[in-house]
């Protein structure tokens, strides 16, 4: 778990926990909840968890099956960044947003990759969006090979970032 609640770089408001009321598996699906509560200075908790030191790869396939809020404010995403930082601190080293649902855009869904050169801070970042039905489960899965990262939803490829984009 990262654990705090000082906006983590989007301004978010919640408080990230590691207690059970806020992230706990049940019938085998891990469940994340949100709750509207005072906690230290944030009115809301919720749960950040990552896998940082556990899961590195080069080149592969991940997926992600994910059912989405509709939460005005909430913003569902899966998303990878490198263990060590080789390049330097964000964007430098890159980003890999399999997928973002930002709660103001109900039914959107986002691919992004960030680097030093695409990145939201200068306006530049590369992604595309996908229309998807938030009452239903979706895989969403980002695949990286030497060509570039791919970003797929239920089977379907809706974006490319190509490795030459990113050069």
């Amino acid at each position: 778990y990262d654990i705090g609640g000082h906006g983590w770089g989007n301004g978010e408001l919640q408080h990230y926990t590691d207690r059970k009321e806020n992230a706990w598996v049940s019938e085998g699906r891990l469940r994340i909840r949100a709750v509207r509560e005072a906690f230290g200075e944030n009115k809301f908790t919720s749960a950040r968890l990552v896998t940082r030191g556990q899961f590195d790869f080069q080149y592969g396939r991940v997926e992600v099956r994910l059912k989405l809020p509709k939460a005005r404010g909430s913003w569902a995403a899966a998303w990878m960044l490198p263990t060590d930082g080789t390049f330097g601190k964000w964007p430098r080293s890159g980003e890999i947003d399999i997928m973002e649902h930002v709660g103001h855009d109900v039914g959107n869904v986002h691919g992004t990759v960030h680097t030093e050169q695409f990145n939201h801070m200068k306006n530049t970042q590369v992604g595309r969006v996908i229309g998807v039905a938030v009452e239903e489960w979706h895989v969403y899965a980002a695949e990286w090979s030497p060509e570039g990262i791919s970003f797929i939803v239920d089977g379907k490829q809706y974006h490319r970032f190509p490795k030459n984009q990113g050069a």
